[in-house]
């Protein structure tokens, strides 16, 4: 829709009063034509061009820049080869919009690529820079990161008792055979099959013991997190190994109902068995308020069509309220005594950051279920 011809100046037609509006645009605009030609650029992208090394008559009017792009990427510019794609994509009507973040010259922009809205097509681009934003997600992904690593050093402290009990138990039946066998050397009534029988249960016990050892090392390790196909059955295997060590499970039969051939996830298995780790825990203190012989916990896994690996923990505690089920992913929200109300909050960030859900209800019957999906 154009303006009056009032409201325009008096030398100016609509054409040039949308040329000055044009070139005068804060962001990094070119528009191309259907073929991928330029025939229109801001007066911002000229000194875009130049100051990431280009020539003004590279990407400037009438240089053909998807040809721009196709000799960056077969110069190994995997960033131009998919930037290209997504030109083209739009062009041919394939993909209503286009959007990719990239690093150019040391900073961050986003391109963004919408169709033309005319009759003979074409495509407005658009470069903008988010350094800014950058920085604040990187912040942002650093303070969950420490906050991930606090909460998991936290949780873990939990199963202190247990966990010493659990390394306690092999060592001193190392320690047990270790003197057994020396008053047999020492007696001169050492047998050959009881020896070999003692030395097996010492490599038992020490291996028994450097399995939670390593476990634990890998918990509180402060690594970047490493996102790797994992086998999401496998996982919650090892990780209810390690909460039945917890004191308030050791009543709680936790049953798996694990869903066969499932789909492997991209993930941090750290994170991951952390959030597994605090959905459990959380289920066996809630289940303290029930009888001994009404407590039960199930691990399930599924797959679902839309959210990808669904993962579900199922308690006959006392449940939620529904008006309760936003709210206790909140931070600093808790119904314990002694909580700090982070394990849920940290659990929905890690959960969000590697591209899935979580989420809480109250179960039929009795009892909550809280699930997260992670995308296959």
């Amino acid at each position: 829709m154009l303006l009056p011809a009032s409201d325009y100046e008096a030398d100016q037609s609509p054409n040039d009063f949308f040329a000055t509006v044009f070139a005068s645009l804060h962001g990094h605009v070119a528009v191309l034509n259907r073929h991928g030609r330029v025939i229109a650029v801001s007066r911002t992208w000229i000194e875009y061009s130049i100051v990431n090394g280009g020539a003004a008559s590279a990407t400037g009017v009438g240089a053909e820049y998807l040809q721009v792009c196709d000799r960056a990427a077969d110069a190994g510019d995997q960033e131009a080869a998919k930037c290209a794609a997504g030109i083209r994509a739009v062009l041919s009507g394939n993909l209503s919009r286009f959007v990719m973040d990239y690093a150019c010259a040391g900073r961050w922009y986003q391109l963004t690529v919408s169709p033309l809205l005319r009759h003979d097509g074409g495509a407005v681009i658009s470069h903008t820079d988010i350094g800014r934003l950058r920085l604040a997600e990187l912040e942002a992904d650093r303070l969950l990161a420490e906050l991930s690593h606090v909460e998991r050093v936290t949780l873990l402290g939990r199963f202190a008792a247990a966990l010493a009990h659990e390394l306690n138990q092999p060592l001193t039946a190392i320690s047990a055979n270790a003197s057994a066998g020396e008053l047999m050397l020492n007696g001169g009534a050492a047998n050959t099959a009881e020896l070999r029988a003692i030395f097996s249960d010492i490599k038992s016990g020490s291996s028994r013991a450097g399995n939670v050892i390593s476990k634990l090392r890998v918990l509180l390790r402060k690594d970047k997190p490493a996102l790797v196909a994992i086998d999401l059955n496998r996982l919650i295997e090892e990780t209810s190994a390690l909460a039945r060590l917890h004191a308030a499970l050791t009543d709680v039969p936790i049953r798996l109902r694990l869903a066969r051939a499932l789909p492997s996830v991209r993930a941090d298995a750290v994170q991951i068995q952390q959030v597994l780790l605090n959905l459990i825990h959380n289920s066996a203190e809630a289940m303290q308020a029930v009888a001994s012989r009404e407590r039960g916990l199930v691990v399930r896994t599924r797959t679902d069509q839309d959210s990808g690996v669904v993962v579900c923990v199922t308690d006959t505690g006392p449940g939620v309220n529904a008006n309760e089920v936003e709210s206790i992913f909140q931070a600093f929200i808790t119904n314990k005594r002694d909580g700090m109300g982070m394990g849920l909050h940290v659990s929905r960030s890690i959960v969000i950051a590697h591209g899935g859900r979580i989420w809480a209800h109250r179960h039929r019957g009795r009892g909550a279920r809280f699930c997260f999906s992670l995308p296959i």
